[in-house]
């Protein structure tokens, strides 16, 4: 069958190819596929696909399958795609986070800041700290408030300010007290972010956190947290944060 007779293929043909059946086409004839022939293709059809006849689909092909068979794929399909054939999947959110954990960090480095966006809260707290790094180094600022109550402890301590500073107050609300006391880059949370910080988890806060309150920055606390700090807390600020200390945080 060559191209042209393979583009022309019917999906009621296509579906007699079940499961791994379907390999029995070349990469060159999944390459003329349409998105009409796709579109059609079982969850079942898309997971069985080895990954050389994946990467020879069009991107209009890729981008035609169902949410269903999107959450079929599979990391081996993934990691058969170049970076730029990456940055055009058009449907990155239906990926499953079990399997995007396992893609390699090349995968994640052809996410693009449009791409990033639409990731999940689930997908991006599964990936590995590997991933994450690269994907916060390249996309950090395009990923959505909201989205990371999931990032592990060395999630936490690696992410930059560029993420950081998109945590909003749900997040900050569904951390547990590990995850507060893993923030790296903890002076860049808005002041939105750290007013949120409960009783429970400001006794998590680490003395290398508050150092980065440098000076008057240590008033971004409020009264109430300035009044929550522990003795060993208190005992960490040096003296120019003590200074700045306004008087009704201080009393």
């Amino acid at each position: 069958i060559s191209g042209v007779q393979a583009g022309a293929m019917t999906t009621v043909q296509l579906a007699q190819l079940s499961g791994s059946a379907i390999n029995r086409l070349t990469a060159a004839q999944f390459a003329v596929l349409s998105g009409m022939q796709t579109t059609l293709l079982t969850a079942a059809q898309i997971g069985a696909i080895a990954p050389d006849r994946f990467a020879a689909l069009s991107d209009s092909g890729r981008n035609a399958l169902s949410a269903g068979a999107v959450a079929a794929l599979n990391a081996g399909q993934l990691d058969a795609l170049s970076p730029v054939q990456v940055g055009t999947l058009s449907n990155i959110e239906q990926i499953a986070s079990t399997e995007l954990a396992l893609t390699s960090t090349a995968f994640i480095g052809g996410i693009t800041l449009s791409q990033a966006a639409k990731l999940t809260s689930g997908q991006i707290g599964a990936l590995t700290q590997q991933q994450f790094a690269v994907l916060s180094q390249n996309d950090g600022a395009a990923l959505q408030p909201g989205s990371f109550a999931g990032l592990s402890d060395a999630d936490l301590a690696i992410a930059g300010p560029s993420v950081v500073s998109r945590f909003v107050p749900q997040d900050i609300a569904a951390f547990r007290t590990d995850q507060i006391a893993s923030i790296g880059a903890f002076a860049s949370l808005t002041d939105g972010a750290l007013h949120t910080i409960s009783g429970l988890q400001l006794a998590a806060v680490t003395a290398a956190q508050l150092a980065q309150l440098a000076g008057a920055g240590i008033n971004r606390l409020t009264v109430s947290q300035i009044a929550g700090l522990g003795d060993s807390q208190i005992a960490s600020l040096n003296s120019a944060q003590i200074a700045a200390i306004t008087p009704d945080r201080f009393g």
